[in-house]
């Protein structure tokens, strides 16, 4: 499966992944970046990880794990109040924007990196 352009969208590059082919396809195609609207979130899944891709009201884009370190609950079940995120296990809150956990600043998300190339937003899957 392409996006019409030649890169990898998420399933094919996991079938990559699956396959060992995956050193040299690192980046997975979020979407395009007009369907992607101003201050919202897409979630996804990155090997199987839970990930948040939040477009900034500049423009730009962020990507953290959704995976909660407190106890690993997937996030992206959590109750959403802009760019924070509470846990649906035990409340713990994390800004999505900055990767900080507010219930416990030690402990913040993982960010992957992001770029834009032809129209669509790209994340890479290794973590910053």
């Amino acid at each position: 499966m392409s996006d019409g352009d030649g890169g990898k969208n998420l399933f094919s590059f996991l079938d990559d992944l699956n396959s060992g082919t995956s050193e040299v396809e690192q980046w997975v195609d979020a979407g395009s970046v007009e369907q992607l609207s101003a201050i919202g979130l897409r979630r996804m899944r990155i090997g199987g990880n839970p990930v948040g891709v939040l477009r900034m009201a500049d423009g730009t884009f962020v990507a953290r794990e959704l995976t909660c370190k407190h106890h690993g609950a997937d996030l992206s079940a959590g109750e959403w109040r802009g760019t924070v995120v509470v846990c649906p296990r035990h409340g713990w809150e994390y800004d999505l924007a900055t990767g900080q956990c507010i219930s416990n600043p030690s402990l913040p998300l993982r960010a992957y990196a992001t770029k834009v190339e032809g129209g669509h937003l790209w994340v890479s899957l290794k973590r910053s």
